[in-house]
């Protein structure tokens, strides 16, 4: 999958939006990686978390 600026994939977007926690679910199962890091070595998870960003970080840890 493609990533942008900072390394961040689909799923480090995705998390930024901290209220579209579906797609998160569909992102992972159309085969988007929730191990992927980006230049911070920061997984998706990693990344919600740090963020305060705690329903995605809730519908990431379900891939963990």
């Amino acid at each position: 999958m493609a990533r942008r600026s900072g390394g961040l994939t689909v799923l480090h977007r995705a998390a930024c939006a901290d209220r579209s926690t579906a797609n998160i679910a569909v992102l992972v199962e159309a085969g988007a990686d929730p191990h992927a890091c980006n230049d911070e070595g920061e997984t998706p998870l990693q990344y919600a978390l740090r963020e305060g960003w705690k329903e995605s970080a809730q519908a990431l840890q379900r891939y963990e």
